[in-house]
């Protein structure tokens, strides 16, 4: 079974009129004793209805979905690290989500090349599945 464990988080701007935007969602598998980061997947969404999902979040991972005709948007997995515990905080894995258009808008017959940095963020998830339970359970509930 799969839990939300951020998301979803919608990013977006106008370009020339046009909006490029997607929406991202993490998701903890907590099947079979999944640990993190491998029980982690990163599903991102186009305004179209296209997904592509990160099923292991490591550096360097990536997926792409097209968000209009002519324009992709990309999601980047970077910066992972375990962040330790500290004054009785909760272990926390940390990975940052880079989000990049790029492809071309026609104005006219001219094509405008499209090439930018749409949102960057970190996403902090409890490395223990007990503390993750604690988090899900305070959150539903509320």
């Amino acid at each position: 079974m799969a839990d939300r464990v951020f998301g979803p988080h919608v990013s977006g701007l106008n370009f020339l009129g046009v909006h490029i935007g997607a929406t991202i969602e993490v998701n903890r598998d907590s099947t079979g004793g999944k640990t993190v980061p491998g029980s982690l997947s990163v599903v991102l969404t186009s305004p179209l209805g296209q997904s592509a999902t990160i099923a292991n979040v490591a550096n360097g991972q990536s997926a792409s979905v097209k968000v209009t005709p002519g324009i992709s948007v990309n999601a980047t997995i970077n910066n992972c690290r375990t962040d330790p515990s500290v004054n009785g905080s909760p272990e926390l894995f940390v990975f940052q989500v880079t989000l990049r258009a790029s492809g071309s808008v026609k104005i006219g017959i001219f094509p405008i090349p499209v090439n930018v940095q749409i949102d960057a963020f970190d996403v902090h998830v409890p490395t223990d599945a007990g503390v993750h339970a604690q988090l899900l359970a305070a959150h539903t509930t509320a």
